[in-house]
């Protein structure tokens, strides 16, 4: 089997391993989107694929892989980082593993709201570790202008912006603690638009977004 990772400071790569239950294998059960693992890694030699040995959890993760709205907003994030990111770094890593446990430790009934904003959360802030975070200008009724990623009084004279009411939600996803994402109180309709509004501007800065099919599944059932 094929196995797509996020490494931290080596970006995404494909390792090849071997899956089943004798002792020189791994389990299949390991290998779930997003679970965070420690292995023992062989480089490949050129253009040949790494391997991949020994791996373990670390740590294990309770909800992820078996609530099915949280299961949704992994895939989702899973192809982000497959389509999107290339190169990563710690920050980024860390980023993205704080993310995933945070997720996991959502309380489904309690904090409903806070998972189906999650994937906006998460979106606004990877944008800041792949370079092109919104600058922090913003005042009441500016536009948000997408090429020169910064809030303006004045409307942008192209149509790569947001309107002032999808550029004070910028503001605010990107304000508000991860923590306290239940504050945020937006229904589907406005979820949907800024979903589309964020789709454009990652599009600005890489096409890979148009690539994520798990975006229009999102935009119909959050």
């Amino acid at each position: 089997m094929v196995v797509h990772l996020l490494t931290p400071t080596l970006g995404n790569r494909s390792y090849i391993v071997t899956v089943g239950n004798s002792p020189s294998s791994v389990h299949r059960s390991l290998l779930q989107p997003l679970w965070l693992l420690e292995f023992e890694g062989e480089s490949a030699v050129g253009e040949g694929l790494h391997k991949m040995r020994e791996v373990r959890l670390s740590p294990p993760l309770r909800t992820i892989a078996v609530e099915p709205v949280k299961a949704m907003v992994v895939m989702m994030i899973c192809e982000l980082l497959y389509r999107i990111v290339k190169d990563s770094d710690v920050e980024l890593y860390q980023f993205v593993e704080s993310a995933i446990l945070r997720l996991d430790d959502v309380d489904s009934k309690s904090q409903s709201t806070a998972i189906a904003n999650f994937h906006l959360h998460f979106l606004v802030h990877l944008s800041s570790h792949l370079g092109y975070a919104p600058t922090n200008n913003y005042s009441v009724g500016h536009f948000f202008d997408i090429k020169e990623g910064e809030f303006t009084l004045l409307k942008p004279l192209h149509n790569l912006y947001f309107e002032p009411e999808q550029a004070r939600l910028l503001f605010d996803i990107y304000s508000v603690a991860p923590t306290a994402l239940c504050e945020l109180q937006l229904n589907r309709d406005i979820r949907r638009s800024f979903l589309n509004s964020m789709v454009d501007y990652f599009g600005y800065h890489t096409d890979a977004i148009h690539k994520v099919r798990s975006i229009e599944l999102f935009s119909e059932v959050f």
